[in-house]
């Protein structure tokens, strides 16, 4: 699928699927780092389940919701976290601090950054998408100039729906 041509593919399919990463540079930092990623996670988890009780709680959502359940995430990743849960403590901080939000992502509701600046302060950076972690890509004169000035726009328009 990912090299497929002709004219059964439409452009906006091989656009998607055509896209090569670039290989890693040497030394570059990780683009993403599964394991800091899951320690985050795992180490503010007071819920955890162990993988039986998660399993059992994914049959039960499959059960109830036959059409959609399996589009649910089963998540058993911290089952067996050998530290304990840690509450994270939030407060107004002195510092400049920027909140970044996609109007329109499901992944984390860009609710979700007006609660956190109404626990924690900042200001909020609306990216006006849906796509999650695009602001690196499609903000990015926004995001090196407030690292180099101080100073951000309120936002970017984020990514562009492809043109069929």
């Amino acid at each position: 699928m990912r090299d497929a041509s002709g004219s059964t593919a439409p452009p906006a399919v091989k656009q998607l699927f055509g896209a090569r990463q670039p290989a890693p540079v040497p030394g570059a930092t990780e683009w993403v780092n599964m394991t800091m990623n899951r320690a985050v996670k795992c180490n503010e988890d007071h819920s955890r389940l162990s993988f039986s009780a998660a399993w059992k709680a994914y049959q039960k959502l499959l059960k109830s919701n036959p059409v959609t359940g399996r589009a649910s995430y089963f998540g058993a990743g911290c089952a067996g976290w050998p530290l304990p849960a840690q509450t994270t403590r939030l407060r107004h901080g002195e510092g400049s601090l920027v909140l970044a939000g996609h109007r329109y992502e499901f992944m984390s509701a860009y609710e979700y950054a007006a609660r956190m600046q109404a626990e924690i302060g900042g200001r909020i950076y609306t990216v006006d998408d849906d796509a999650h972690s695009s602001a690196l890509r499609e903000c990015a004169a926004d995001l090196v100039a407030y690292f180099t000035t101080g100073r951000i726009d309120p936002g970017c328009p984020g990514a562009r729906v492809p043109t069929p």
